[in-house]
This record gives C-alpha cells, structure tokens and sequence, in this order.
C-alpha cells in the first residue's frame, strides 16, 4: 500500500512513520578480552531484571482487559480469521464474567456480549428451534444466502469496490458484526438471549447480483415476515420453518430488523413516496426493532414515540480505501499528474478556502427533487470551482469529495443519500438541501429519542469508553459538522443552462458556491472541517489501518468502528423491547390503519 499524503490519514489520527530497515548482518569477530565468568554474571543481571518485570507486564494485563487501563484508538490486539481486532478505550471495568479465549474480544464489556441470537436456517440450528422438529420438514435454502456468496465471489452488486449498490450493505455489515467470532456478541443459546437477529438479507435478495433492483416481487420468506411482524406466525413457521416461541413471547419487540434501502424492505413499492415505505414496507410501526438508514422529519413528527423503538444508521461506506491511506494516495497522485499541490496547510487536515475548489457537485438528476438537482448542474457548471475539476476528466466522486470543501447534498428518490455521509468521511463539509432529512446518530434524532419520547431504562455499567446513561457530549449536532439550507433558495439556476450568462427571470437568484463564499468565512469554515475529523469516525463501520485491504465486506473483516459501537449502544437501551409500549400507546391516538397485503 502507497503511503497517504493528503488529510484523511492525518485526520483519522495515523501517523505515518518510514519503514525502518532491519540491521544488516555482521560477520563474527573474535571474542574480546571479556571473561566467560563476566558473560555468565551480565546473564544473571538481566534474568533478575527481566524477573522484576514480569509480574509488573502481567498486572498492566490484566487492568487493560478489565478495562481499568485505557488503550489506544487503533490499537490492534489479536488477529481473529483474517481480521485484526482492536480494543475500544476503555474507562471502567465491567463486572460480566468472560471467558479467556474473549479477553480481546470487540464487545467484551458490552451488556450484550454473547447476547444476541442470530437466527439459524433449520437444517443448521438446533432441534429447539424448529417449528417442526419431529416430522423430520425440509425447507428451501434462504435465496438470499446462495445470492451473496454469488455475489462475494464474483465481485457483484453489492461487492463491486466503491459501486452503487454498496449503499445498501447495512444489513451485510451488522450480519457480519453479530455473527464474527470477533466481536463475541452472538448467543447461541435462545433462553438467555437478549435480543434476537433475523438475518434476512433482503436487498441482496432483490438485486440477485445486479447493481439495480432485480425482482419487485413480495418474497414468500418477506411475507412472512410481514405476518409475523403483525402477530401471525403460521408462514414464519411454515416457510422459514422456524418456532414462534421467541417471537410471540414479546411479538418480536426484542427482534432486529434491518432495512438497507430507504424505499424498499420487505415489499417494492414503485412511485410510493412520503411515510409509506416506513409504515408498510419497512414496518417501523410494527413490534420489531428496526435498524435503517433513513428517517424523515415528518415520520419522526408524526410518531416520535414509535420511531423511538427503531434505529437511524448512518449509510454504509465499506470501501476500504477511506480506511487504509488508498484515497489519500490516489488524490495526490492525481494532483500530481497535473504539476498541481494542495496548500501546506491542507496537507495537514485544515481547511482549504481557495475558491478554485471550493465546491464540487455531480449527481444525476432523479427522485424527488429534479428541479434542485438540474439548477445545482447548471450553476456548478459556471461556478469559479468547475474549471480546476474540467482538468481531471476521470475523476472519481470520492476524490473529488476529498478535494473540495463543501459538497451540496439535495436528497434522493428519499430525503436521504449516501453522498452525506461520503462526504463527511472524505472530510467535505455537507450542504443538506434537503428539508426532511434526518442524520443518524445525531441530536436530531437520538436526543428526540432519549429526552422527549420514551423512558429509557438506562444501565449503570460502562461501555467501552461512555456510559449507556445519556450523555449529551455522546450525541452528534449537525451543526457543528454541516450547513442545512433551505432548498428552495436554490431550486432555479442563476445561469443560462450552457451559456454561464445570468438568467433575466423578474428576480434575483444567487448560485450556491456564490452564496457559501459570501456568508461562510475562514473561521467557521475551520471549525466545521476540524469537528468533521472527529465524525467522520463516528459515521465510520471500519477503524483506520493501513494494513486494511481494500475490500473489506468480501473479505468479512469485522466492522470495527465506531459506528458499529454506537448501533451497538442504541441496541443495548432496546434490551426486552422496551420500547414497543410506549409506541402502541402513541398508535392509540394516530389514526393509523394497516393496508390489507401489507
């Protein structure tokens, strides 16, 4: 791997040391004048010392296990399969009882270490949790399971290094993370599991290794699910083959779900927009605790309560060239090629005002906002940055990203994309033009979730560096990292489309870059990219090595990041569903109504 030269290492905290040759051999030379007994006596000198030293090494062990000894972010421990496992800060010792063999495990202080059942297909799982075992019933094989090792093996759909589909490999990256002898969170005892993890890969399913949607079709294994999710748990038996007893016991509360696609889950409604894919495709209305990648403001409005009970993530990026120095080291190169430099001052991850690239946008123009998106095209096409970008025609979105210093964020076919937290990893300050977008893991959400909404049953223990009990430090505030604007104040071009000569339309309209260069200065532009340093980790499934392959998801390395720990954290408040109360009591006073087929 090609040593990064450019912010993102720095920002993520790596520092960059060169290759230190090993000595060379020298050949032997005669014995000096030092006596064999002086020999023997510097032996023993070194034998008491080392014997010394040896409890004291054994004691600072065991405080690091136990967590009394804090280790450093990007730390890595023991190699597990092919994956290194780094051991989280730590700042208090946890009184769960571990085995040896997990004393570097991700999660070994977690609530939920070994405490999440991930449901098995009935030919592998044990007898107890078939919903037939003495009639001796097969079952298809999971689809979805043959289409993912299709998939991985072939470099498909969702494995296609920096592709389209790899914003849709959440439910990949947490199935990775449950079931990973790293992270030792799996139970494989039911009756004293916590939580349980349905492992129904749906958008790998639908996309049958294409990078679109493939079949619209609503699954027999996803109506299933649908039932079940209502109370009905005849097809979860009859076509997962599977009991109902776990189910049934709390209706799934303490279930996971996971949604990959904003508009799709377990059906594939065309042309649906506004809260119908969270109510009755996604069923975040339902018992099961649901984990997405998007949430709308009006949904969180209109039933704050059951949105609660579910999880915002933020959208994957599993590219592991953001995580090994590979961008860093394709942008320079790229720079290069041209006799072009960053400042000095960009070369260590602060900030760049040079309007030459102030601001880079390229996105096709679809979803709901086609207007925005076409008036956006039109003015970056005229814009003072779109002449140093006109010279790298191949240039990539990410490097692009990495280069800028704000990228326009409009929504997709959904109030969300995956372009806002790209940018944020890349270190490019968000401009959400998007009034209904919602970032995960944020005081947008999370602190509706934990102040206004529900009682939380919070847990005196400590988590691998903060407490579960709320801490409002914990949570991220878009402000500190993005700038939301209103939409509308750019949904019309200031230029003539081709002609870059200012539009004659009765008023006057101001481009983006134009408007960003005149109310956003130096100093607050600092304070934005400086804070992106910090969550970028936190929006991050996989830590910073160098050591790390690029394609991280095909070679199922353990999703190690922070972003992982933060899931893991809103999982452990949902312990029991305790949750699901408070949002049936809310649909009491909703006029909600399930659609029949749904």
């Amino acid at each position: 791997m090609m040593q990064a030269k450019t912010k993102l290492a720095s920002m993520k905290g790596i520092e960059r040391k060169p290759k230190l040759s090993p000595p060379k051999n020298s050949h032997p030379t005669l014995e000096s004048s030092i006596t064999k007994a002086k020999k023997n006596n510097h032996i023993r000198i070194i034998l008491k010392v080392v014997a010394l030293l040896l409890p004291l090494v054994a004691a600072v062990n065991t405080l690091r296990s136990y967590g009394v000894i804090d280790n450093t972010v990007g730390e890595y421990d023991e190699v597990f399969g092919n994956d290194l496992i780094v051991q989280p800060p730590i700042r208090a010792a946890h009184t769960m009882v571990k085995n040896n063999s997990d004393s570097n495990c991700l999660f070994q202080h977690s609530s939920l270490y070994r405490s999440i059942y991930v449901y098995e297909h009935p030919s592998q799982g044990p007898d107890s949790m078939k919903a037939y075992p003495d009639k001796n019933a097969t079952f298809d094989p999971w689809p979805w399971i043959a289409w993912n090792e299709k998939s991985k093996e072939g470099r498909w759909a969702h494995y296609v290094l920096g592709g389209q589909a790899d914003q849709f490999t959440l439910e990949i990256i947490l199935n990775d993370l449950f079931t990973h002898p790293g992270s030792c969170l799996r139970s494989f005892d039911p009756k004293s599991a916590k939580l349980f993890f349905v492992p129904f890969l749906h958008s790998v399913a639908g996309h049958q290794g294409k990078v679109f949607q493939a079949d619209f079709s609503t699954t027999p294994h996803a109506k299933a699910m649908l039932d079940a999710s209502d109370g009905n748990y005849t097809n979860w038996k009859e076509v997962w083959g599977l009991t109902d007893e776990y189910w049934s016991r709390r209706d799934g509360a303490d279930h996971i779900v996971v949604q990959s696609e904003p508009c799709h889950g377990f059906t594939h409604p065309r042309m649906k927009r506004g809260s119908h894919h969270y109510v009755y495709t996604q069923k975040m209305l339902s018992a099961p605790i649901v984990v997405n990648v998007e949430i709308s403001q009006t949904f969180l409005n209109m039933y704050p309560k059951c949105a609660a009970k579910n999880i915002v993530s933020p959208y994957p990026n599993p590219d592991g060239r953001n995580f090994n120095g590979g961008f860093d080291d394709l942008v320079s190169e790229t720079l290069k090629s041209r006799q072009i430099t960053l400042s000095s001052s960009r070369e260590i991850s602060q900030p760049s005002t040079n309007s030459s690239h102030m601001m880079h946008y390229s996105a096709g123009n679809h979803g709901e906002c086609r207007k925005l998106r076409s008036a956006l095209k039109t003015d970056f096409e005229c814009s003072n940055s779109k002449p140093f970008f006109e010279k790298f025609k191949k240039l990539s979105y990410p490097l692009a990203m990495r280069i800028a210093t704000f990228c326009p964020c409009p929504g997709g076919d959904s109030p969300s994309a995956k372009r806002m937290y790209d940018a944020v990893i890349m270190g490019c300050i968000p401009v959400i033009l998007s009034q209904d977008f919602v970032w995960g893991l944020s005081t947008e959400y999370d602190t509706a979730v934990i102040m206004g909404c529900i009682p939380v049953i919070l847990s005196q223990d400590f988590v691998w560096g903060f407490s579960t009990e709320y801490d409002p430090d914990m949570i991220l505030n878009p402000n500190d990292y993005s700038i939301r604007l209103n939409s509308s104040n750019f949904d019309m071009p200031h230029y003539e489309k081709g002609k870059c000569s200012t539009r004659t339309i009765g008023f006057d309209t101001k481009p983006l870059e134009e408007y960003l260069l005149q109310n956003v200065n130096k100093s607050e532009i600092q304070r934005l990219q400086s804070n992106l340093i910090d969550v970028g980790r936190k929006y991050s499934f996989y830590r910073v090595n160098q050591t790390r392959p690029d394609e991280l998801l095909r070679l199922g390395h353990l999703p190690d990041g922070e972003a992982s720990f933060e899931i893991v954290r809103a999982l452990e408040q949902r312990v029991g569903g305790t949750h699901w109360k408070a949002c049936q009591e809310e649909l009491k006073t909703v006029n909600y109504k399930r659609q029949p087929g749904t």
